[in-house]
């Protein structure tokens, strides 16, 4: 029987695979049977209690079962998940659950404490409590996860393809966070999609670092419902611990950002390690220093890298072939199957190869649009005249600036916002980026653009220093050497601790620009003068 639904899959898993573990979590071991009885108890509480089709249901949780069963059981009785970032603030939680009347949320009791001394919105009515602690002050808009329990009705109402699952925020780097709309079929459709190319199976152990309100590891877990495999959770991102975990449980792939990659690599390529399980790792949301992938088939010998490219918007758009990784590192690659992607110019023109443009994409996984923001959803959302006929189509548009080499594969060039304008030349912040990386001791690094009138704006770079920190004179120097004059950075900001990142474990560019440009500079170790300067 086809699949069509979220929960189509999760039935399709329990017929499958019923005594087949699916989720492990420490000592805790969830098989399919187990999960889709857990589901439909707590589907049953929810329907009690009066959630039906297109409400929305919140999940604040720390990776955990339960966290997967409330996404689940919303979903099970046509209700839609709101899965929110555990980094986020109780008022940021309060901002998300009015922006989409949310009327349930599953959260841990300190949330609970502190959001019930704030103003909830009015739509929001129950807080489910997960976890150990109490809730201070409790009232009786509290109800323990261990009471939620109930039957579901007979013939409740299914959800159909085109109803809304999800509501997922953009993770705020570039603005006020939106909620993406996405459909039963954009997920299910994207399982299908990703599961092809990465070629899953039921032998499949995934380990689950990534948050479930970001779509890339989401569709981790979705996958292996499509295909009978298991999910690892794993809460420390810790190089060590992860090293630990891919041995310990025999993993067969993983998924991370460049933030996570970046100290794993450096992690292993300072103590090693032997993966013999490991078939594959994945990067996305974001592009992976070229110094970090260099190092990968030595750290991970015999096992394959994909390197993807997607949006919340639409989930998944290219992937790189693995057999290309050395000929094309670093590329986007190509389009999944079913998708189709342009290269355009401002007026919806396609672009020769080689000349850079912005993405737009159609398919199955695009989503329907902003929750709420019907101009913010024209924006995106909208028809690419220079196409002809097809034009006409509703695409994505994606602000990303790419370009097509002589192979058909495309390589990311920048982020419209993110682009620096300087001496009349368009520069992609990538490209001092990825230089930067290859200096001893840079862990992360940030270039951006600082108004100056003379030239438009000029070229800053902040860089996070691994534990044996750097020497910023040298790093000057290794940029005047490495770097064509027109890229070379006028000022080198060295950033203290960690830099921040967004709910979705990237790096948060607009927070670390924001930090270096306001009055205080609190993210700089020395006043910006005392390390500034040309190269030498």
């Amino acid at each position: 029987m086809n699949s069509f639904t979220v929960p189509d899959l999760l039935d399709h898993g329990r017929r499958s695979w019923p005594n087949k573990p699916f989720i492990i979590s420490g000592d805790e071991t969830v098989t399919f049977s187990q999960l889709a009885e857990r589901v439909d108890r707590f589907a049953g509480w929810l329907f009690s209690y009066g959630i039906r089709s297109g409400d929305r249901v919140g999940v604040h949780l720390q990776k955990s079962p339960e966290e997967i069963i409330a996404m689940l059981a919303a979903a099970r009785i046509g209700a839609a998940w709101v899965n929110m970032s555990v980094h986020w603030s109780a008022h940021q939680v309060c901002d998300q659950a009015r922006d989409c009347g949310m009327r349930v949320l599953v959260t841990g009791p300190r949330r609970a404490s502190e959001l019930l001394k704030a103003e909830l919105p009015e739509t929001l009515a129950c807080l489910v409590v997960f976890g150990e602690g109490t809730v201070e002050d409790g009232d009786d808009r509290c109800v323990a996860w261990s009471e939620a329990s109930g039957t579901l009705p007979t013939r409740p109402q299914p959800a159909i393809e085109t109803d809304l699952a999800a509501i997922c925020y953009t993770s705020g780097s570039t603005g006020r966070p939106k909620g993406v709309m996405l459909s039963h079929r954009n997920f299910v459709a994207a399982t299908a999609i990703i599961a092809e190319y990465l070629g899953n199976t039921a032998d499949d152990r995934l380990l689950s670092i990534l948050p479930y309100c970001f779509n890339y590891g989401l569709l981790q877990m979705l996958t292996m419902l499509q295909v009978g495999g298991s999910v690892v959770l794993q809460r420390v991102t810790m190089a060590a611990e992860l090293a630990e975990a891919l041995s310990r449980h025999q993993i067969t792939g993983v998924a991370a950002v460049p933030s996570i990659w970046t100290p794993l690599v450096a992690h292993l390529a300072e103590i090693g390690g032997t993966f013999p399980s490991l078939r594959y790792l994945t990067n996305a949301g974001g592009k992976c220093p070229d110094a970090v992938l260099a190092q990968m088939p030595a750290i991970f010998p015999g096992t394959k890298v994909y390197l993807m490219y997607g949006m919340t918007e639409t989930i998944r758009a290219t992937f790189l072939d693995p057999d290309l990784f050395e000929t094309k590192r670093g590329a986007m690659g190509r389009p999944t199957r079913n998708t189709e992607i342009f290269i355009v110019d401002a007026e919806g023109r396609p672009c020769p190869r080689g000349i850079p443009g912005e993405l737009v994409q159609r398919g199955p996984t695009v989503a329907a649009g902003y929750w709420d923001r019907p101009e913010a959803t024209a924006a995106k959302f909208r028809p690419c005249p220079g196409l002809g006929a097809i034009g006409k189509e509703r695409f994505c548009w994606s602000d990303d600036i790419v370009r097509e080499d002589e192979d058909g594969v495309l390589w990311f060039v920048g982020r419209q916002g993110f682009m620096i304008k300087s001496n009349g030349v368009r520069i992609s912040p990538t490209e001092i980026e990825e230089v930067v990386h290859h200096f001893p001791g840079v862990v992360h690094a940030v270039a951006f653009g600082v108004p100056e009138p003379a030239i438009g704006q000029a070229i800053e770079v902040a860089v996070q220093a691994g534990e044996n920190g750097l020497d910023l004179g040298e790093l000057r120097r290794f940029c005047r050497s490495s770097l064509p004059g027109y890229l070379w950075p006028r000022r080198v900001h060295l950033w203290l601790g960690r830099m921040p990142v967004t709910g979705n474990g990237k790096i948060d560019v607009r927070a670390v620009v924001d930090t270096l440009l306001g009055p205080d500079a609190t993210g700089l170790s020395q006043p910006a003068s005392a390390i500034t300067g040309e190269p030498q």
